[in-house]
């Protein structure tokens, strides 16, 4: 029998091709697996990393809104965060020009306030970044003084007390003063970072109203220096951006702003025959009270001009505070 050549050939040439084929169709879904196995890979790393510090930060906000000491979950969301490092070892750079640097004409922010006002600077409008941690808690910057201290304070105390146990209206001497100047300052772990300052603690006649430049002053008339005190009358007028703040404030419940959250005391106090301090009170705005009723309070301290944060570890937002370059 004779073999057919031709036929035999083109059918293993034929053969190999499928073969070659195979192959590659075989690599391709190979190839194709592979990818497919590393895109599922690197979307479930990149998951876990996007959500990773969701509990820790979760867990810190509770702390905060439970008015305690919350060291612990801070270095814990900020280690998570990879912002630890930085922390411990990254650039200092001024507090003070950093706020500075950030001041706006219109809007929320910091503010340069007129040459004849208590302050530099103040934070004005509803929702600011000016947040920093201090001491284990989230407190506030208020504003910046003339001498380049930043006043600060502590805007979610929830304990009352009352202004003067006596029901005077000499601070120097209040019950309250003695509180925040003692036991209150020897708590604060950064208290080494405090400035003792002059607070201007003028009195204002309860009988009579006053226009936003009258009460700055009248809160001039007289200063107490020490370690801790509370915010001025002049502090909640200017932080609100309602032009009706600037006459007729007492009892003025339009001058809302990022401070009116809550009913509390204020440095200022009446004449002595009065007996009363004044307060603020949310929805109502300055008022006044028999200084012997308890109120919530909002410690303040002045920290140095010198004072610095770490460059890149918070934006002053609640979430992420300044942190302090210790």
């Amino acid at each position: 029998m004779k073999l057919n050549n031709k036929g035999f050939a083109f059918s293993t040439l034929l053969y190999g091709i499928l073969a070659v084929i195979i192959i590659v169709l075989m690599v391709i879904f190979a190839l194709y697996s592979s990818a497919n196995n590393q895109s599922y890979y690197y979307a479930q790393v990149f998951e876990e990393n996007l959500n990773k510090c969701v509990d820790q930060e979760i867990s810190l906000q509770k702390c905060y809104g439970a008015g305690n000491s919350c060291d612990e979950y801070r270095k814990a969301y900020y280690a998570c965060l990879g912002l630890d490092d930085k922390a411990a070892g990254g650039k200092k750079v001024s507090f003070r020009t950093t706020l500075v640097n950030k001041k706006v004409t219109s809007g929320n922010g910091l503010y340069q306030l007129a040459s004849s006002d208590n302050l530099a600077y103040e934070f004005r409008g509803d929702v600011v970044k000016n947040y920093v941690s201090f001491s284990g808690a989230n407190w506030r910057v208020i504003g910046i003084t003339k001498l380049g201290e930043i006043k600060i304070g502590l805007f979610d105390s929830s304990e009352m007390l009352s202004w003067d146990n006596a029901n005077e209206c000499e601070w120097s001497v209040a019950s309250l003063n003695n509180y925040l100047n003692g036991s209150f300052f020897n708590n604060l772990s950064d208290g080494y970072m405090i400035v003792k300052s002059n607070y201007n603690i003028g009195r204002l006649n309860t009988s009579s109203n006053y226009s936003a430049g009258d009460i700055i002053s009248t809160e001039r008339n007289a200063t107490h220096n020490s370690n801790v005190g509370l915010p001025n009358v002049s502090d909640y007028v200017r932080a609100s951006l309602i032009s009706t703040c600037n006459s007729n404030i007492i009892d003025n419940n339009t001058c809302t702003s990022w401070m009116s959250g809550s009913d509390s005391w204020l440095i200022s106090a009446g004449e002595n025959s009065s007996h009363k301090a004044y307060y603020f009170k949310a929805g109502s705005g300055v008022k006044r009270d028999a200084a012997n009723t308890a109120w919530k309070y909002v410690p303040v301290v002045h920290l140095s001009p010198d004072t610095t944060i770490v460059e890149g570890a918070g934006d002053g937002s609640s979430s992420q505070p300044y942190i302090l370059g210790r």
